[in-house]
């Protein structure tokens, strides 16, 4: 038992380094990841996103579920299409970070990508 309450207080002290959020100017910008060399640039007025090296800006549709921002796919022809990617994305505390976790990657395994803001 006690072993049970020192887990739960471990758990309940340590905060997690990236938060949930409602915001979704957020994460409007350019955002770089040094693990794969990518780049992801959110205009978060236009509901459009690119990625380095793709050339294209893509239109995204996302739902905010109390906090869980999540891209559920993106639009072509005014349709969601089959959802290329459904990622979760977390903010740091310092709004200097943001995690991507990407639920649907192409051998169904969980993987975390952290992008760091680029400033303008």
């Amino acid at each position: 038992m006690k072993k049970l309450i020192i887990v739960i207080l471990f758990i309940t002290c340590s905060p997690s380094e990236f938060q949930k959020f409602t915001d979704e100017s957020l994460i409007n910008g350019r955002w770089y990841s040094p693990d794969n060399n990518e780049t992801i640039i959110f205009d978060t007025d236009a509901n459009t996103m690119s990625i380095s090296g793709s050339g294209a800006i893509i239109d995204y549709k996302y739902t905010d579920n109390n906090g869980e921002f999540t891209i559920d796919g993106f639009i072509a022809d005014n349709k969601i299409m089959a959802p290329i990617i459904t990622a979760e994305i977390r903010i740091n505390n310092e709004k200097s970070k943001i995690r991507l976790t990407n639920i649907s990657s192409s051998d169904g395994e969980l993987t975390f990508v952290v992008y760091n803001r680029l400033e303008p």
